[in-house]
């Protein structure tokens, strides 16, 4: 027997490395505990450090905003 209608598993989410590299490609500003670095830094910083969170933001018709942070997210509302 066939599985009923199965919907197709979800992409795997690309490695932060490689998102930070694509980041880089388009520009982005990038900051670290809030303060502004630079995209090699990024690299650096991510290939250093598993437990770094990622923030990215992309707006139509602006840089692309990245946000590294060594801490743990806060939501804001």
């Amino acid at each position: 027997t066939t599985a009923p209608n199965v919907p197709p598993a979800p992409p795997v989410p690309p490695k932060p490395i490689e998102h930070i590299k694509k980041m880089v490609a388009k520009g982005a500003c990038f900051t670290l505990n809030g303060k502004e670095i630079s995209g090699k830094k990024a690299i650096e910083v991510v290939q250093k450090n598993k437990h770094i969170n990622i923030d990215a933001r992309e707006a139509n018709g602006t840089k692309p905003i990245v946000k590294l942070s060594t801490d743990p997210i806060v939501i804001e509302n």
